[in-house]
Order: structure tokens, then sequence, then C-alpha cells
């Protein structure tokens, strides 16, 4: 796992992000994924993802947390209670079954998984000439 991570920071480093391993608590990450698909509404989902990313992985936050997250979603500008109808009401539940589902039938058995347009996909973290080299694939195609 250290040799992974190590991987992973050496990857991360070359795009300027630093990771905390020492902090990151694994989570159930299945209501977070329901907020998103809520900020995605509010063209804000990229803005939720990018804060719920750096939480986890730079300060530690536990992305199964309902109120840090509703946090997130607050500073952002939607409503906290917008945010705990989704969860009371299991808002966006089937929407994530069908993304699990859909990312079973191209093969996705990790995070992360890049998939570029719905053809081509990097598994795991890799370093930036196999984003280029892929990007470049679809770009022909």
């Amino acid at each position: 796992m250290r040799e992974f991570e190590g991987e992973l920071q050496r990857h991360a480093n070359e795009v300027g992000l630093h990771f905390d391993f020492t902090k990151m608590i694994p989570a159930n990450t299945q209501h977070a994924h329901r907020l998103a698909k809520l900020m995605a509404h509010y063209n804000l989902e990229y803005q939720f993802t990018e804060a719920l990313m750096a939480g986890h992985f730079i300060e530690g936050q536990d992305l199964a947390d309902d109120h840090y997250l509703y946090d997130v979603v607050e500073s952002l500008g939607v409503a906290r209670h917008e945010a705990m109808s989704v969860r009371e009401k299991s808002v966006y539940s089937e929407q994530l079954e069908q993304d699990c589902y859909d990312a079973q039938q191209i093969g996705v058995e990790s995070a992360p998984f890049f998939v570029f347009d719905n053809r081509f996909g990097i598994i795991g973290a890799e370093s930036i000439a196999v984003f280029e080299r892929t990007i470049q694939q679809v770009l022909q195609t």
C-alpha cells in the first residue's frame, strides 16, 4: 500500500497536488455522489467535487460525514435543507445506480478511473504522458 501511495503522490506532484495519506479517512461516498448530482443541477458539481477532493486528500475530512458535506454545499451557495432532503428522500439514488451500472459495463473496477469519449479508459493514477496519449487517441478517432 505504501508503494501505491508513493506512486500516487509522485503523479500528483507532477500536477501540483499534495496528498496527506496519514489524514485520509476511508468512507462510503454514496451520499456525496448523490449530492454531486444536486450540485450539478446548479452547475456547481465541479466546485463541489474539487472541495471534497481537497477535504479528503489534503485535510483528512470524512466524506461520509453529513455535517461536512452540508457545510461544503452551503459554502457554494446552495441551501443546507436542499442537501438534507437528498439524504432524507434518497434523491438521485436511481441515477447513482445507473452510473454504477454504466461503469461496470465499461469495466471500471477501481478508482481513480478516467473515461474519455465513452471508449478509452485510464485505470489508476497515471502519468501526464499517459493522459496526453489517450487524449490524442480520442482526437484522432
